[in-house]
């Protein structure tokens, strides 16, 4: 039957497992790439290009606009229509016969101009800035991939930092097991006078360290949490589980696909050929500097509470010439300016190739060291364990000095943490690697 505390502790183990979900580093991937601020800011600007060519392209439709004044007039308006102005007739004379003044004193008066502009030739200069745009927004997608990869690597590396402190806390934990058993041991001995004081307080030293040691790994791991957490766009404080580390197989990547991949997926390498184009295609835009600007125009004038002998209303309808024709070898520098900058977009696309394919060298044989390493620091943690019981069972029949075991004890500690390190360079090596690659999103 069970006793009040039994339930409550059944209860308190039960939520907190409910509460601490485990997750895998896949699901922690998928939520960093769909709630992660950095993220989320990055995939902001296409839009904002988006808007930008939408916006361009309604310059290709007829622009409207109207001018209103209302006034006071500060000076009259004085008129003088000369003598025969209007021509001069057989029988009746000039007209008007002599000048006629026409005086008009300050009043409220008012205008407007009205325009309707169809572009005609700016519409090329137009087409070419929508190109522009759509290689910036092109660049933009690139560098929210190059904001995914980083997120995503970042979570990765995490995500391994914890499994190996979760491995690192249960080793700990086996280590101040094994030392309070020792401290009994050792208190059993010293009371039958088999050890000495020194020896007892080394163990009892021990234990404090393996436990100080512990409580650390738990307040890293805790730390790494948060991290965690805040790259996932979630509340810092979810409770989570990992999965535990993966079995390390076998490389079989392949240099040549993997220098192929990296140069045609990259987004670092897609962005500067990317840079290339747009370069290229600034150069076209500022030549059209150089064609006259052609408009189809309605123009509207009219005029309020002026003198009755000028027109009340005035319209046309026409094509209006713009052109810059002396700019005194202006547009020349300019163009040779851009000229240059695509020259260096060009030299920068060349070395980000060769850059993406010595980083994916360099990533792969970080791997295979890594690997070797792993290797290495499994048999050197297998040695350790099996030296450290032997000398337990020596020291249990009292054929074994306490600091052998002690000795022998802290050689496992330090197995098991290159180990776990190792296991952990290990995947991150490998996330480096996909990354340079440019395959891993």
């Amino acid at each position: 039957m069970l006793t009040v505390i039994g339930f409550i502790t059944i209860l308190v183990i039960g939520d907190s497992c409910l509460s601490a979900q485990l997750l895998t580093l896949d699901e922690a991937v998928g939520l960093a790439l769909a709630h992660n601020r950095d993220i989320a800011s990055a995939r902001l600007e296409p839009l904002k290009i988006s808007e930008q060519r939408a916006a361009l392209r309604s310059r290709r439709l007829p622009a409207a606009d109207l001018f209103v004044l209302g006034s006071q007039t500060l000076n009259p308006l004085n008129f003088t229509f000369s003598e025969g102005l209007l021509g001069v007739y057989a029988g009746t004379g000039p007209i008007p016969a002599t000048d006629v003044p026409v005086k008009t004193g300050p009043a409220f008066t008012g205008f407007y101009v009205a325009r309707l502009v169809q572009p005609i030739s700016p519409l090329l200069r137009i087409r070419q800035n929508v190109r522009l745009l759509d290689i910036s927004f092109e660049i933009a997608r690139e560098q929210t991939r190059v904001q995914e990869q980083e997120v995503t690597s970042n979570v990765s590396k995490l995500y391994y930092s914890l499994q190996q402190a979760v491995s690192s806390i249960r080793a700990s934990e086996e280590a101040v097991a094994l030392n309070r058993e020792l401290v009994r041991q050792t208190d059993e001995y010293l009371a039958r006078e088999a050890v000495l004081k020194s020896d007892q307080l080394k163990v009892r030293l021990n234990l404090a360290r393996a436990e100080q040691s512990a409580n650390t790994l738990k307040n890293q791991q805790a730390n790494a949490k948060e991290q965690l957490n805040q790259l996932l766009g979630r509340d810092p404080l979810t409770e989570f589980t990992v999965a535990p580390l993966a079995e390390i197989t076998d490389l079989e990547e392949d240099p040549v696909n993997a220098r192929k991949a990296a140069v045609s997926n990259r987004p670092e390498v897609r962005q500067a050929h990317l840079k290339v184009k747009l370069a290229e295609q600034d150069i076209v835009v500022k030549k059209t500097e150089y064609i006259p600007q052609f408009n189809a125009e309605f123009d509207s004038l009219g005029l309020a509470n002026f003198n009755r002998f000028l027109p009340a209303e005035l319209s046309m309808v026409g094509v209006s010439l713009t052109w810059d024709v002396f700019d005194w070898g202006r547009k020349k520098h300019e163009i040779a300016e851009k000229e240059y900058t695509a020259t260096q977009a060009r030299n920068a696309a060349a070395e980000a190739d060769s850059l993406a394919v010595v980083a994916v060298d360099d990533r792969l044989r970080q791997l295979r060291a890594s690997r070797d390493h792993v290797r290495v620091a499994s048999l050197a943690r297998e040695a350790a364990a099996e030296n450290l019981r032997e000398l337990k069972v020596r020291f249990q029949i009292e054929a074994s000095l306490v600091k052998d075991v002690l000795q022998a004890q802290a050689g496992l500690e330090q197995a098991n943490a290159e180990e776990a390190q190792a296991a952990v360079e290990f995947w991150s090596a490998k996330a480096d690697f996909e990354r340079a690659t440019g395959v891993r999103q």
